[in-house]
């Protein structure tokens, strides 16, 4: 239940059940660098930097922006919230030369982060909101 922008009441009565919010988050970086000289230097790089961020948040009562009211008379159950995230980078750099100095260097860099893997019963609004609950909440991850 969201309450949205402004000054709400908001009551549950009910059963509400989240079960299964996730996020997944892949990435793949992929360099390549080739060079090739007859005569002189050939010189060269490949970098790759990959990184993979996933978030999830799971609310029963969301009050909003404002000042609000809200009331849990029945239950609450959030369960199987994840975040999984992935990352991958590969780098190749290839020189050649006939003649003179073919060098060249591959860098890789892969971060991936399962962050904000938030259930929550309910969340207020930013200013203080009255509220009361004689119902449950069940959080399970």
């Amino acid at each position: 239940m969201d309450g949205g922008a402004g000054d709400d009441s908001v009551t549950n009565r009910g059963a509400i059940n989240i079960d299964k919010a996730d996020s997944t988050a892949t990435a793949v970086g992929v360099a390549v660098a080739a060079l090739v000289a007859k005569e002189g230097a050939a010189l060269g790089a490949a970098l790759a930097d990959t990184s993979a961020t996933a978030a999830v948040s799971a609310t029963g009562i969301d009050g909003g922006a404002g000042n609000d009211v809200l009331a849990n008379l029945g239950t609450i159950t959030a369960k199987n919230v994840s975040a999984s995230a992935d990352a991958v980078s590969v780098s190749l750099a290839v020189a050649v030369s006939k003649a003179g100095v073919g060098a060249g260097a591959a860098s890789r860099k892969a971060t991936a982060r399962p962050r904000h893997c938030n259930g929550t019963g309910w969340r207020l609004g930013r200013r203080r909101s009255p509220q009361s609950s004689s119902g449950e909440h069940h959080l399970q991850a």
